[in-house]
């Protein structure tokens, strides 16, 4: 391996020609492995902070995100986002922020929301399956309800469909 720094103060680790501040290029498999140690003794993290510093945050600012991306098959192969991670600054009020979180991923050539975590929430943008083992008398899933019940107040699931034979909530056994 090699490191190069070139004219414009970009870093390149394993490649020759770096084309971001820091590059890191491997022939080898499952490389490159960035790692970050601690070997405080204490409860405390390890973190990674992505901090967007701007002097003029607004509502709705990017403050971060992750991209998986890889070649797909075609004839000149092409580099691909096929998931990604965002984190996003929705409401800038002192006292009253909020934000979220979205991963997407690819269906059929396009990039979907599948997931919003936002604001003590989770929105799935797809269907939601749950699968598991229930051998033993264990169950696949539990919703608890914490809060007081009362007639405007309590757990409500609402569960709607449309179409031909579709069945808003279907329920069988043996």
């Amino acid at each position: 391996n090699f490191v190069v720094i070139d004219q414009i103060g970009q870093l390149g680790i394993g490649e020759t020609s770096p084309d971001s501040l820091l590059h890191l290029k491997s022939t080898s498999a499952s490389k490159p492995i960035l790692k970050i140690e601690n070997e405080q003794g204490g409860a405390n993290p390890v973190s990674i902070q992505m901090l967007r510093n701007t002097s003029s945050p607004a509502d709705d600012d990017f403050i971060g995100q992750l991209d998986f991306r890889s070649m797909n098959d075609a004839g000149t192969p092409e580099e691909i986002l096929y998931a990604y991670i965002s984190a996003q600054s929705t409401d800038i009020t002192d006292g009253t922020e909020d934000g979220e979180i979205n991963f997407h991923t690819m269906k059929a050539g396009t990039l979907t929301n599948t997931l919003e975590l936002k604001s003590g929430n989770a929105t799935f943008g797809g269907s939601l399956v749950v699968s598991g083992d229930t051998a033993n008398g264990s169950y696949l899933g539990h919703i608890n309800n914490t809060g007081s019940q009362s007639e405007d107040n309590g757990l409500h699931i609402q569960i709607a469909s449309s179409g031909s034979g579709a069945h808003g909530l279907k329920v069988q056994t043996g």
